[in-house]
């Protein structure tokens, strides 16, 4: 078992509960058809923990079904494949649950170590601030929103959203009043906008927002309302530059160093505004 192993697991989790168990017994079927055709002289028996691997990214109770049936249809394999009888009837008893223990602590262990997986890739792409997306999982975000882009012809919008004035909230409020107002600015930007964008807090007093399927009209309009929320909720102003792509942009830096800039000829001309542009080529300028 190595990362890799544990990764495709990871990957697994994220498919529906009776996608893996649908899986996880066929997988047992093919092991037990191969392991009867190829009779007792080949060992296959590492093969039944296939299944058990697959159904562990499922929860308990699908690493205990699937493990039990496949303790049960090993042991059958072996009775059947048998030329001398065992010496004592409770044997194949035995069998089953010593092999039920065996790969259901198997189950139990994978299950174990790729719920930590699970944590640790989400806490790598969320702030521990304000419980946002961080950069990195913006980035990953756009990534994905412009292979859509090419995939589908969709528009996007990209918004850089920076808070004005922030050293002087913490210069006057202490750097728990500062992390207050990011708390709550995230917390309000999550509320006001659709659950199909994506909030992210880049570092510092930066956010960034994407909005599928907006076009430049609409963007600036639900920006324009997003700040009114801001300023009413926190007491402070907020520089936010977007742009709107209708072509799909070379690639995520590409697509938030271009709202930055936006969000910072905003700053450079009074600060406190929303300006949204959209964009006339797919390249940068």
């Amino acid at each position: 078992m190595n990362f890799s192993l544990f990764g495709l697991i990871v990957r697994l989790t994220s498919l529906p509960r009776r996608v893996l168990m649908t899986a996880a017994v066929v997988l047992v079927a093919l092991v037990a058809f191969t392991d009867w055709a190829t009779g007792p002289d080949v060992s296959i028996n590492v093969g039944y923990m296939i299944p058990v691997f697959v159904a562990a990214a499922g929860g308990r109770r699908a690493s205990i079904v699937v493990t039990s049936l496949a303790a049960i249809t090993w042991s059958t394999i072996e009775l059947e494949s048998r030329i001398n009888p065992f010496s004592t009837a409770a044997v194949p008893l035995w069998n089953v649950f010593a092999r039920f223990v065996v790969l259901y602590m198997v189950a139990t262990l994978v299950a174990s170590l790729t719920g930590r997986l699970v944590k640790e890739r989400g806490l790598s792409r969320t702030d521990p601030l304000t419980g946002l997306p961080n950069a990195r999982a913006f980035e990953e975000a756009a990534t994905a929103e412009i292979a859509r882009m090419r995939a589908e012809g969709t528009v996007l919008t990209a918004a850089y959203v920076d808070v004005d004035d922030f050293k002087r909230v913490n210069d006057t409020k202490g750097h728990a009043g500062g992390d207050e107002l990011l708390i709550l600015a995230g917390s309000t930007m999550t509320g006001t906008l659709r659950s199909t964008d994506v909030v992210a807090r880049l570092g510092g007093d930066e956010f960034a927002v994407l909005m599928p399927g907006s076009g430049v009209a609409d963007a600036r309009q639900r920006l324009h309302a997003l700040h009114a929320a801001l300023t009413s909720a926190t007491g402070v102003g907020y520089s936010v530059g977007a742009v709107t792509f209708t072509l799909p942009p070379e690639s995520s830096q590409s697509l938030l160093a271009r709202a930055d800039k936006l969000m910072y000829e905003v700053k450079q001309q009074g600060k406190n505004t929303v300006r949204a542009e959209e964009a006339l080529t797919s390249v940068d300028a």
